[in-house]
């Protein structure tokens, strides 16, 4: 028989007091989340036929060779595209990687 005054089974939640917070791990950001930034898209230059004039500057990158996309098993998966014949060069500035005053 119950006693009315018992306790009761459930467990009681500690605190979440500023001790407890500094111990939990910060929530990793999934890779597919998109963030709300906002990115210009440069104007590309064209042929008459409509095909980008090569190369074209992208930033820090050249894109030398656009490839072609090859529908065989190992040059896509569910995210990528990996065209054959792509190729891109990146510039690199030296001048953040000397060592002199």
């Amino acid at each position: 028989m119950m006693n009315n005054n018992s306790t009761s089974s459930r467990a009681i939640a500690p605190s979440r007091g500023p001790e407890n917070q500094r111990l939990a791990k910060p929530k990793r950001l999934k890779a597919h989340t998109v963030l709300s930034k906002s990115h210009s898209i440069p104007v590309v230059p064209r042929d008459k036929k409509g095909n980008p004039l090569l190369p074209l500057n992208v930033g820090i990158m050249t894109v030398i060779n656009l490839g072609e996309v090859c529908k065989r098993e190992h040059f896509h998966t569910e995210r990528y595209i990996f065209p054959v014949g792509y190729e891109v060069t990146r510039c690199v500035d030296l001048t953040l990687h000397s060592s002199r005053p």
